[in-house]
């Protein structure tokens, strides 16, 4: 319908018909446009009747200026009155019929309806809105379309999800509702939690959030991590709305972002994919709809439109949302750049399981995988087992079911944590997203995952080496500018540490940031790629990774997994390039065997502390003092670098050492040691007094006790402690004092023993017996060194 055919319906040949006073086709030709416009404006119709005679006939429509202003000026409200005003009553059904309306027999037309149907479709083309709206404008309270196509199609596509690997599954056997949250990952008890919080969510919930703030929140982004249940949680909020939409009369409408081109608008965009369910839907009921809070648009992968398209789809999004501005939208994305062009939408994030909801869901897989029987077995397997310590694998959706649908592997899994890691990585980087074609997940820095990999490898590297597991923003800087893996790549200009920092945040989603710092996901994935990236490395690489492991001490990791990843990779190349050098400089074939242990001591361990102990003295302290015997927690000396740690845990050797000693004459051969006292303590469980002896007083520092404490597993308090007789005066009960300590501990720099050996004679002999650990482990590592050489041999022959 045109200009023209709304003109001529109020016409008839020198008569009054449509209008009261209006009957030139001048007159009427102008008036359409004229109701719009404000006095101001009116200037823009100073022209010859003949313009708008040629307006009504339909040579010539009305022109680009009076079409601005109309846009300009319209209220629909005014608009409808001042046309009701003019309206000539008697002849308002030959009007209608001339407009292509139906009034059904005994009616009678309304003139509102009808003045709004007109209104609406001089909107519509001041719009340039190819649709016409007219006819079903005024007949819409009488159409009763209720959509049943659409919801019954729809619900259909929705109500299930594909796991990894393609299955396909009914949601409701695989999904657990996670918590909204007005702040990111909240760990701890959520009770505590302070901000808004959405459980088991509905679309009201999600717009009532801030309702005691008197806050609509028709606009939200919920903000997640690949796999975190972004879209299965907006599949949930669309089940749930279509089930009762016959009672609410607001219909839910799933719209895939990934299919948004730059050639759609928003409009086009949502008829399109609903009117391919239900033919029934149009832009006029849409319009309707959305006007009148009678539907809510569920938006599901911003950061999945093309990069090219996102700018135009922000602009198209900002006016169609203050178009519609009481319609509810709820957008999903990936923590990106692109929900910061959404302009007046609140983020909720979409939280990790806590255990109960990780429980529920193990649940409910094991039931569906009809095996409801093992779930002590995964529970046990993802809480306390090596995936379990600090990982995201129980709070993770997308991964824990990854872990419970391959329940059957994990006695393979538990011997080869790299393989685990492996599947786990492809899962979350690629195989979410095979799931969702056509979409491919767009990377900044470089131009597909395979590259991702190669980068991240060795970033994971370098910060595994240097003991980096968290970053702020100048450590990460300092990492990302050792990278040059990316160099090679086609396009090595893509790469920056902004583009980088996106890929790693919310691309791949290997790390997250929270609180101005930057974390890894789980540090599982940090220790197998470091594992694959020196697996792969030139031999010179491999050295240079000795080098800087030899500063670095087994505590500055909280496992050793990585290194046995490692190992199990490249045996040959780790023993020949990092093991073997170490082991050399200690067992040089000039070396006599206490030459080669005081190399063992310097190259193991940065310092040597030892306790010489005054036997005769203490059994004298513990018989006077009604005590069949005392206790000693002996220092454990750890070695001063990962390598030997590693090599230690290996061969099944000791990871500590000690050495206790009672002979005098090496307290009179050393020097510097600490006088060792005496502490009475209650044994808890027993109520019998035990002696201690330390050269660290209760009241200087309560390690010992605590030594002792984890030694006999029982809990010792400070009220235990019944007295202390501190060296050097210790009171007999016979009416003497001795002042003599209960012996000395010493702290060795190993260096000092290769200097001058001779003033340490009698502790290296003492240390060098059967039974001692240190000579354990030593004698261990040269039956090591033994099996490299002549394994290096026979591979290198």
């Amino acid at each position: 319908m045109n200009y023209s055919d709304i003109c001529k319906a109020f016409y008839r040949k020198n008569q009054c018909w449509g209008f009261k006073k209006l009957k030139t086709q001048a007159e009427i030709g102008e008036i359409f446009i004229k109701l719009a416009l404000t006095e101001e404006s009116t200037a823009v119709l100073m022209l010859q009747p003949d313009t708008f005679r040629k307006w009504f006939s339909g040579t010539n429509p009305p022109n680009f200026e009076a079409w601005k202003y109309f846009r300009k000026d319209y209220q629909e409200e005014k608009y409808v009155q001042d046309l009701m005003e003019i309206f000539n009553d008697k002849n308002l059904e030959a009007v209608a019929e001339m407009l292509q309306i139906e009034i059904h027999s005994g009616k009678t037309v309304e003139k509102r309806k009808l003045a709004t149907a007109i209104a609406r479709q001089m909107n519509s083309l001041a719009n340039e809105a190819s649709e016409d709206v007219l006819v079903t404008e005024y007949s819409s309270d009488d159409l009763k379309v209720d959509f049943k196509d659409y919801v019954v199609k729809a619900t259909e596509r929705y109500n299930v999800m594909r796991l990894i690997g393609g299955q396909e599954v009914p949601l409701e056997d695989y999904f657990i509702c996670n918590t909204l949250g007005d702040s990111q990952r909240q760990n701890g008890n959520r009770k505590n939690f302070k901000g808004a919080l959405v459980e088991d969510a509905t679309v009201e919930k999600v717009r009532n959030v801030y309702e005691k703030r008197h806050t609509d929140n028709r606009k939200c982004v919920f903000i997640g991590s690949g796999g975190s249940g972004k879209t299965l949680m907006l599949q949930h909020l669309f089940l749930d709305a279509a089930v009762r939409y016959p009672d609410t009369g607001v219909l839910p409408i799933f719209l895939e972002l990934r299919y948004f081109k730059n050639s759609d608008d928003i409009m086009s965009f949502l008829v399109d994919t609903v009117s391919q369910k239900d033919p029934t839907f149009n832009t006029f009921v849409a319009d309707r709809l959305l006007k009148s809070k009678k539907c809510v648009l569920l938006m599901d992968g911003l950061d999945e439109i093309d990069p090219s398209d996102i700018k135009a789809f922000h602009n198209m999004m900002e006016a169609f949302t203050d178009k519609y501005k009481d319609a509810q939208v709820i957008v999903t994305s990936r923590m990106c750049d692109a929900t910061g062009g959404l302009h007046g939408y609140v983020p909720l994030y979409v939280w990790p399981f806590d255990k109960e909801q990780a429980g529920r869901l193990v649940d409910k897989i094991l039931i569906a995988e009809g095996k409801p029987e093992i779930k002590d077995e995964v529970m046990e397997y993802l809480l306390n087992g090596f995936i379990g310590s600090d990982g995201v694998f129980a709070s993770h959706p997308m991964l824990l079911t990854f872990v419970c649908r391959n329940y059957r592997s994990f006695d393979k899994f538990h011997n080869d944590h790299a393989k685990f890691y492996q599947e786990a990585y492809k899962a979350l980087l690629s195989g979410h997203d095979k799931n969702k074609k056509p979409y491919e997940r767009i990377f900044h820095g470089v131009d597909d995952a395979d590259q991702f990999t190669i980068v991240f490898k060795e970033f994971c590297a370098k910060t595994f080496q240097s003991a980096a597991f968290q970053f702020d923003s100048e450590s990460f800087n300092k990492y990302y500018t050792q990278l040059t893996s990316y160099k090679q790549f086609k396009n090595p200009y893509k790469m920056s540490e902004e583009h980088f920092r996106q890929d790693t945040c919310s691309t791949a989603c290997m790390l997250y940031e929270q609180d101005l710092d930057i974390f890894y996901i789980d540090p599982g994935f940090q220790e197998f790629l470091f594992a694959e990236y020196y697996s792969a490395a030139e031999e010179d690489v491999t050295i240079e990774l000795r080098k800087a492991l030899k500063s670095r001490k087994a505590a500055d990791y909280s496992k050793l997994d990585a290194f046995k990843m490692l190992y199990d990779k490249a045996k040959f190349k780790i023993d020949k390039c990092v093991f073997l050098p170490i082991l050399n400089d200690i067992f040089k074939e000039k070396y006599s065997e206490k030459e080669a242990f005081i190399q063992f001591l310097i190259e193991g361990f940065e310092k040597v502390e030892v306790a010489i102990i005054d036997k005769e003295l203490v059994d004298r302290v513990t018989t006077d003092n009604g005590l069949k015997d005392y206790r000693y927690v002996d220092v454990k000396n750890e070695p001063s670098n990962v390598i030997m740690s590693f090599m230690l845990q290996e061969k099944g050797l000791p990871l500590t050492c000690s050495f206790r000693g009672y002979d005098k004459e090496i307290m009179e051969q050393l020097s510097g040691g600490k006088a060792l006292s005496v502490e009475f303590v209650n044994d808890p469980r027993t109520k019998e007094r035990v002696a201690i002896l330390s050269n660290n007083p209760w009241n200087e520092d309560v390690a010992f006790v605590e030594n002792f404490q984890n030694e006999r597993e029982r809990e010792i308090s400070r009220s235990d402690v019944l007295y202390m007789q501190t060296a050097p005066a210790i009171d007999f009960n016979k009416g003497d004092v001795v002042f003599a300590p209960m012996g000395y501990a010493y702290e060795i720099d190993p260096f000092d023993i290769e200097e001058e050996p001779n003033k340490f004679d009698l502790l290296l002999e003492a240390m060098m017996k059967k039974g001692n650990s240190f000579y354990r482990v030593f004698l261990g590592l040269k039956e090591f060194h033994k099996e490299l050489r002549r394994e290096q041999r026979r591979v290198g022959r």
